[in-house]
């Protein structure tokens, strides 16, 4: 529950209530061994820097997410990290990198049947320069 709260204190422009919600978030699920928990945590800190403008940062915290996505052996948990992840990598200058994870991703998706990320994929794809 707490990382809906701190997701919706980003959406609303909260961006430091949203970050300390997070690292909770974070915090707890460490001490628990939450892989999919950390990821999601370190996603929303990811966000949070991309929405300050902190490329750096949020490459950091969401190659951690993808990573963590990747060690829970659970695809939709990787998958989550790919459309915020891709958003970084344009940001930080590397748009055949972000290309590329969302073509991956997206393969994915379309064996898991999961539509509405996929839905997600499909336009982050589309934004990207030719």
């Amino acid at each position: 529950m707490l990382r809906w709260v701190a997701d919706a204190q980003r959406t609303l422009g909260r961006p430091a209530e949203a970050a300390a919600g997070f690292r909770e978030v974070l915090a707890h699920t460490l001490g628990s061994g939450d892989l999919a928990g950390q990821s999601a945590a370190r996603i929303g800190l990811g966000r949070i820097a991309l929405d300050a403008g902190d490329a750096a940062e949020a490459l950091r915290q969401l190659r951690a997410a993808d990573e963590l996505g990747r060690r829970s052996g659970q695809s939709l948990v990787r998958a989550l990290a790919a459309e915020p992840l891709a958003r970084a990598l344009l940001a930080s200058g590397d748009a055949p990198a972000a290309r590329a994870l969302l073509e991956e991703t997206l393969a994915g998706c379309r064996r898991m049947e999961a539509r509405p990320l996929r839905a997600r994929l499909e336009s982050a794809l589309a934004e990207l320069p030719a």
